[in-house]
């Protein structure tokens, strides 16, 4: 067959190449024109694609009007065809013109967008660009040639002179451009160090940093460097400029993000501010919309080329089958050859467009979860405290993880949703060619799927968004219980948590199940959907008296092959796109929160420079020189529009405060202080009234929250807080705040030590005092609100001397420094009750504290911070928490890894999954051998030239005729191996065959879907149980040296894996390993000769797959660790929100949480890219086999006598052509299965390696049943104690003896031991060397579940969990209400609980929003008075409660634990001087033990000193 019979085949008449001097008008306008313009079409696409933002200065006048007029000019020449289609009546069209022309109009529009877009491209690429346009321009010309040689008729001699001037002029301009160097926008301003005071992001505009991965001017051109924007336009085609890092990969030289490739800079459009829409999803559209859209034309492009296989296939078998009858000398080699090469072409360009299409949709997501991990976090910084409180931060951490992934996932959803339906609809059309009407069987088939299908995805989707709901629930309570771990384990509370997260997940792994069994009937109708649909369709043709040959059976295959992909993918994008739609409301809902603009909430005045306190009145509200004054406000936790009467937390506020003035704030527990407090930073909401505050939008606050938030940082770095180190200015700082002596015992690093999250290895004062130093290092110019607890030291060296021209806001309970403020504030029940001097307060605040400010001054603290551990932890060395980053581990994952979540799922149920598996691969290769084997066999040779011009494929062409042959047809009545006499008895026979394999295949898909459904399940249920086990069974030591954001990782990605990713990718890897093996099992069996190609080709397969998971896995393990600094420092931003706001460091945090995306989205992305080298390179393994079936196909059929069997040559190949997808889909699943099992490896790491707190192997006393109600005697022998290894001592050699119901004090100062007795009486660290004994018997003898339960603790960092006030008094329902509220009673909270609304059963939210700190530790001491424990130990319990308070609270003490053993450590000394005995610790000795009296008796006590420094009169 000559080129002339190809040409044949796609135009109306038979025509020559070349003829009359010129092109044929076929050859130029389907071959030369078409591929000219396609090839176009492709660079400017991926061009589009490719685009960053460089703006060229060349932008000049003359410029724009040439380009623009050019491309107006071209564009209007489309006229041309307008003409041709409806006036020029001589010329006859064929569809194929419409396509042509179509892509001509596309391309010359694409043309056209780049010519006037300003945004081109990097400096390397244009110049690419510019040479294909040239060579676009030069090959264009032709028509200028046939012009010359009057080839052209007068019209189309017009059009063609204006489009080449027209492409001439667009030429000159991109040369123009490309000769030029990119200016980017921002260039010169990225060493520009961030301006930390600036005011807090507006919400219209995300502001972008630059990153410290974008590579230096100066290293652009290093060897070294792997970086995309270098790389020329083979290796963009090609991914070889990654070549570097896959080969370091493979030499094992991945060790951290600093070994990866860097980002591209259209992943950083940090040069840009991110205009957005309230609408995240407009957004979205107007942000990576066009990129979106333009991506779509490689999709068209590779979707509509990816039919070019059956079509060629069918060419290919028909060739065979109408030369087979011919002798072998007739066999026309050039004919198979370009058939075969035609076949090759199509597949190969089909491969290489969907690889790009699917790397730049994937590159797209990523820049999209940058955008939106970015404007969710702003968003959080945005919002006050009243506002974060309806999240709690299982809801916020899960935006920003699982439904990020979700939205994201649209993008290539939504291009499947509109592309997969096109496909369908043109494979139907093609099987009509074939096989006629009988297609609509199996269309009729496919849409009674659809509302199945519907049906589904919509079940799905309610059940995925019930299944989000119930994760939120769940993070959250892991995020309780690491938050209040210390609580729990203290009360023995372990069994309580556990109940409630065996609901919370028996709940979640219901909706799962719920999702599961339905994805199971979804693989089951999308694996079966192929085999009914050809199993009904060829009955009909059958039945209807047609006959089958090979060409249409195994054309009608390959058809059927195509439909697989879309009808199994349509559901899944339905379902992405349903799943991306509930996460996008769920985000859209923290969106909708309107943020309170600081610039409406304050309205500053005007104040003069130099004001005197000496004529300022506090009330008087005309004076300038004020720098707070609020008028006839009113406050509230919630928003206006959610307000009822009982709502207001501040009511009628008046109030002035002079500049430089020292103010104190008293009132009782609850009465306000702190929300009058907030209420000056801008965390509630001002329901009216007006706030003026000197200069508050540009200094903001220093500010110390009565919860320490301290950062996982070094001392030091803390302190300054991004401020620049001035050494004098530090110093003073440091002794102002009394922490030379913590420093020195910080070990050989000093003030460079590292501190844990949420300051964990400081003890509370350590953390009081740190917090106040960074407050205090901030103030040179801001208004300091200072709430914190301080001794007399920081009160004159501090509050008096540094920060005397501040002005300063001191909330406290306590009074003995009252004389020494400007003013005082009292307040009781959420008003401010009097304001002015210290004497007139006092005198009108007689009913709410004291009468006397003498018998006040019984402490040596102001106000206590709740956030202080009971574990007096010593804090660790530098180089100990240097090492802590996050494991991991390297290399393959472990066999012992695969073998734990096998046995997770069940060793049986694992074997039939498999064995399920295989069963159904082999019955579907079966099936389509019987239809091989059928037609094989009945082959009948005649001249049915007839039948062959009416069966022939003629989808080019309906027109044309084939010539007169014999053809191979199957007569569908008589069958192989039967007697023809019985025709309809041998079609019976072999009809029930066919459909009983049918049937077996369908029985194996069902089974094989849901048991894998079930096995998922039961390994969800099981892993996640031992990993909750583990974590609440695991040391007390862990959590401290731990960020909480690494924990919640195991409990929400790693978990998300476990659950829902690892199966499903499991799922598919098992059916690409069994489906590639049928395809290369059957295509050897189809073509022997085979095996010559598929030798070598499975050698390299071998390599470059183990080639490409060495770099996969390390980049995998790198992505996953790079999430949990992100979370962490998510979660440690929510808890200090309200310190950053005040500091005005909304927009470093913001930057810095930039930073650490960026590299997550840097792992991320050489994850990308490493995927798809590979996906290139076995995309070229699949073209060499395809390449390999049709040539060997051709070369025998040609060179042999009988020649190749039309039949198997046709089954090899239909299975072939989808050998590209099975072997990309073999190495992605497995590469996917393995990164998906990193998630099981970090989750068994937890199980197995988590320290246990308690031995459970070792024989434990068993105790007693309580015989009286006495408490217990406690001994203390030779007891030595340290945090950890190289670690000073915690206790030196503490020996005592206390007896049983005795009442016993311990003071001393800030890290001596106080706390570090009580660690270990309750056993949460281990002795170094002595014994603890209790009631005479060594406590490690005892279970700690039942040693904790005979002590009682209130601990000084209050934690309330989530639910009612019951739950947290009682969660285990001992008692009876009349109980509850006769401990209430004592702890004067009865009016609390009353008030709340709903008494026992009022809510509680995530740990206590909803109560002031007093308030909780109130909660607390009723907690532990209920239990009616034996020992009773108060750990500065009341420091956040007032003096009159805790004296009515110390009496109920008194007088409720008279046969209770109570330890008692406190700050003030008026809570402990009625103690049996008191114990002064000091560096962690015990220095004295004595009775108050005899210490005091001694003047060389310090108990002594500490006494007369308070004016504390013993009784």
């Amino acid at each position: 067959m000559e080129i002339t019979d190809f040409l044949s085949l796609i135009c109306n008449d038979s025509q020559q190449v070349w003829a009359d001097q010129d092109l044929s008008s076929c050859t130029h306008k389907y071959i030369f024109g078409f591929a000219l313009h396609i090839l176009t079409l492709i660079v400017i696409a991926y061009n589009i694609g490719q685009r960053s933002n460089c703006s060229y200065r060349l932008w000049t006048l003359p410029l724009v009007f040439i380009r623009l007029a050019s491309c107006v000019i071209l564009l209007s020449t489309c006229s041309y065809y307008f003409y041709i289609y409806f006036f020029a009546d001589t010329v006859n069209h064929q569809w194929l013109d419409v396509i042509n022309t179509v892509i001509i109009l596309i391309t010359y529009i694409l043309i056209c967008y780049l010519n006037l877009n300003k945004n081109l491209y990097h400096r390397k690429r244009p110049r690419s660009y510019v040479i294909w346009m040239l060579v676009f321009f030069l090959l264009e010309n032709y028509d200028i040639y046939r012009l010359a040689i009057k080839h052209l008729t007068f019209v189309e001699s017009i059009y063609v002179v204006i489009r080449q001037v027209c492409f001439a002029f667009i030429f000159l301009g991109l040369l123009c451009i490309s000769r030029h160097q990119c200016h980017r926008p921002g260039q010169s301003h990225r060493n520009v160090e961030p301006n930390e005071n600036r005011r807090l992001l507006s919400d219209t505009m995300i502001i972008q940093p630059t990153c410290a991965f974008l590579p230096l001017p100066s290293a652009l051109d290093s060897p070294n460097v792997i970086n995309e924007d270098l790389a020329t336009l083979s290796q963009l085609f090609t991914f070889s400029w990654f070549d570097p890092l896959m080969k370091r990969g493979y030499q094992s030289l991945i060790h951290n993000l600093n070994d990866l490739c860097f980002l591209p800079l259209i992943l950083y459009p940090s040069y840009l501010s991110y205009r957005h829409h309230p609408q995240l999803s407009r957004s979205l559209l107007s942000i990576f919309g066009r990129s979106f859209f333009f991506l779509g034309i490689l999709k068209i492009l590779g979707d509509g080329l990816a039919f070019g296989g059956p079509i060629f296939l069918n060419r290919l078998i028909n060739y065979m089958e109408e030369s087979s009858s011919a002798e072998q000398k007739d066999r026309s080699l050039r004919h198979g050859l370009l058939l075969s090469s035609t076949l090759i072409g199509t597949v190969a360009l089909a491969s290489f467009l969907n690889t790009h299409f699917t790397y730049r949709i994937t590159l797209l997501g990523l820049r999209c979860k940058m955008y939106l991990y970015t404007r969710i976090y702003s968003k959080t910084t945005e919002l006050n405290t009243c506002e974060m409180n309806r999240f709690s931060m299982g809801e916020i951490v899960n935006f920003m993880s699982t439904d990020s992934d979700r939205i994201v996932n649209f993008f290539q959803s939504f291009h499947a949703f509109w592309s997969l339906p096109v496909q369908i609809a043109i494979v139907l059309y093609l099987l009509y060619k074939q096989i006629g009407l009988t297609f609509l069987t199996g269309l009729a088939f496919a849409i009674i799927l659809i509302p199945i299908n519907k049906v589904i995805a919509s079940k799905i989707g309610k059940l995925s968004q019930d299944m989000m709901l119930y994760k939120d629930q769940r993070v959250k309570l892991v995020s309780e219980i690491i938050f209040g771990i210390r609580a729990i384990k203290m009360n023995t509370y372990e069994k309580y948590f556990t109940d409630q997260m065996d609901e919370v997940r028996r709940k979640e792994l219901r909706a799962l199940r719920g999702r599961k069994y339905l994805d199971a009937f979804c693989v089951y109708f999308w694996a079966t959907t192929p085999v009914l649909i050809s199993v009904l369709t060829f009955t009909t043709y059958t039945l209807l008296g047609n006959q089958l040959t090979p060409a249409k059976v195994f054309t009608s295959l390959a058809l059927f092959a195509l439909l697989i992909s879309p009808l199994n993918s349509f559901p899944w994008v339905i379902n992405g796109l349903v799943e991306a739609h509930v996460s996008l409301k769920r985000v859209q809902r923290f969106i909708d929160i309107e943020p309170i603009p600081l610039e409406d909430y304050y309205e500053n005045i005007p104040i003069e420079p130099t004001p005197t306190l000496d004529n300022i009145f506090l009330n008087s509200m005309d004076n300038p020189a004020l720098d707070i004054r609020i008028t006839r406000a009113n406050f509230s936790w919630n928003a206006a529009n959610n307000l009822e009467s009982d709502d207001i937390a501040l009511r009628d506020v008046e109030l002035s405060i002079p500049r430089g003035s020292l103010v104190l704030i008293v009132g009782r527990v609850g009465s306000g202080k702190t929300t009058l407090l907030n209420s000056l930073l801008g965390e509630l909401n001002k329901l009216n009234g007006t706030i003026n505050v000197h200069r508050v939008m540009e200094n903001g606050f220093a500010y110390v929250s009565q919860e320490s938030w301290i950062q996982q940082m070094s001392f030091r770095d803390n302190i300054l807080f991004d401020k620049i180190y001035d050494e004098q200015w530090y110093k003073k700082v440091i002794h102002a705040c009394a922490l030379e002596s913590d420093i020195k015992n910080l070990g050989p690093a000093g003030d460079q030590t590292l501190i844990g999250e949420n300051g964990v290895t400081l003890s509370g004062g350590q953390k009081a005092r740190l917090a106040l130093a960074r407050a205090v290092y901030q103030a040179h110019d801001p208004l300091s609100a200072v709430d914190v607890h301080v001794a007399r030291h920081l009160f004159s060296r501090c509050i008096r001397d540094v920060l005397k021209y501040k002005t300063r806001l001191l909330c406290t309970h306590q009074i003995q420094f009252m004389e020494q403020a400007d003013y005082v504030i009292l307040m009781d029940n959420g008003r401010i009750v009097q304001t002015g001097k210290p004497s007139e307060v006092l005198s009108s605040a007689e009913n709410l504290l004291l009468s006397s400010i003498h018998s006040s001054q019984t402490s040596i603290s102001t106000t206590q911070k709740s956030t202080v551990d009971i574990e007096e932890q010593v804090i660790q060395s530098e180089t100990a928490l240097q090492n802590e980053a996050e494991q991991r581990c390297t290399g393959t994952v472990k066999f012992e890894v695969w073998k734990r979540y096998f046995i997770a799922v069940g060793i049986c149920l694992s074997f039939s999954i498999v064995v399920s598996v295989f069963l159904m691969q082999a019955s579907r290769n079966v099936f389509d051998w019987w239809l091989s084997y059928w037609t094989s066999h009945q082959l009948t040779f005649a001249n049915m030239s007839n039948i062959t011009r009416q069966s022939s494929f003629k989808i080019l062409n309906p027109n044309i005729t084939s010539p007169a042959g014999s053809v191979t047809i199957l007569d569908a009545r008589p069958m192989f191996g039967f007697a023809t006499q019985s025709m309809d008895k041998d079609f019976k026979h072999f009809f029930m065959i066919y459909v009983a394999l049918a049937i077996v295949n369908s029985l194996f898909t069902i089974v094989r879907a849901f048991t894998f459904a079930y096995g998922g399940i039961a390994a969800a249920r099981k892993l996640h149980q031992s990993l909750f086990q583990a974590l609440l069974q695991c040391s007390i030591s862990f959590f401290d040296t731990t960020p909480s954001g690494r924990i919640l990782n195991r409990f929400s990605s790693d978990t998300w894996s476990v659950d829902d990713s690892l199966p499903f990718m499991m799922n598919i890897l098992l059916a690409n390993i069994f489906a590639l093996l049928g395809t290369l099992v059957l295509s050897c069996y189809g073509l022997p000769k085979f095996l010559i190609i598929l030798v070598p080709l499975t050698i390299f397969y071998y390599f470059i797959q183990n080639y490409y998971r060495w770099t996969s896995r390390e980049i995998k393990r790198l992505s996953s660790i790079t999430l949990s600094p992100v979370y962490a420092h998510f979660g440690e931003t929510i808890s200090g929100l309200a310190t950053i706001r005040a500091f005005r460091h909304v927009t470093r945090f913001v930057e810095y949480n930039f930073l650490l995306v960026s590299n997550s989205i840097r792992a991320q992305f050489a994850s990308l890219v490493a995927s798809s080298w590979l996906g290139f390179r076995l995309q070229l393994i699949g073209i060499v086999m395809v390449a390999g079936i049709s040539i060997i196909g051709v070369l025998e059929h040609v060179y042999t006598v009988q020649g190749s069997n039309p039949a198997l040559v046709g089954l090899s190949l239909s299975y072939i052509l989808s050998v590209t997808g099975l072997l990309n889909g073999l190495i992605s699943s497995f590469t996917e299965t393995e990164k998906e099992m990193v998630g099981v490896e970090r989750v068994t790491a937890y199980i197995d390696e988590l320290p246990p707190e308690e031995d459970l192997s070792h024989q434990y006393v068993i105790l007693n049943e309580p015989g009286g109600q006495e408490g217990s005697t406690i001994e203390f022998r030779n007891v030595t104690m340290r945090y950890a290894i190289g670690h000073k001592l915690a206790l030196n050699d503490v020996t005592l003896q206390i007896k049983s119901n005795e009442k016993i004090g311990i003071v001393g100062r800030t890290g001596s031991g106080k706390s570090s007795l009580l660690a270990t009486l309750f056993r949460t660290v281990n002795l170094c060397g002595g014994q603890i004994l209790i009631d005479n018997i060594d406590i490690t003898a005892i279970e700690r579940r039942v040693l904790r339960q005979i002590l009682a603790i209130i601990p000084q960092n209050p934690f309330l969990f989530s639910g009612t006030i019951r739950d947290n008094l009682d969660p285990y329902r001992q008692y009876t209400d009349e109980d509850i509220h006769v401990v209430l009673e004592k702890c004067h909270l009865r009016d609390l609980i009353d008030n709340l609304g709903n008494g026992l059963d009022s809510m509680i939210v995530e740990r206590g929003r909803n109560l002031s700190v007093g308030e909780k530790q109130l909660v607390c001491l009723a907690r532990a008075l209920l239990r009616k424990a034996k020992v009773l130990c108060l750990d500065e319990a009341t420091a956040n409660i007032d003096v009159d308070t805790d004296r009515l609270i110390q009496t109920s003490i008194r007088n409720t634990c008279l046969n209770v053993t109570v330890i008692t450590i406190a700050h003030r000394i008026q809570t402990i001087v009625d103690s049996d005995r008191v114990i002064v610790m000091d560096n962690g000795r015990m220095i004295e033990f004595d009775s108050p009296k005899t210490l005091v008796n001694n003047s060389q006590s310090v108990f002594a000193r500490l006494v007369r420094e308070a004016n504390v009169q013993l009784a």
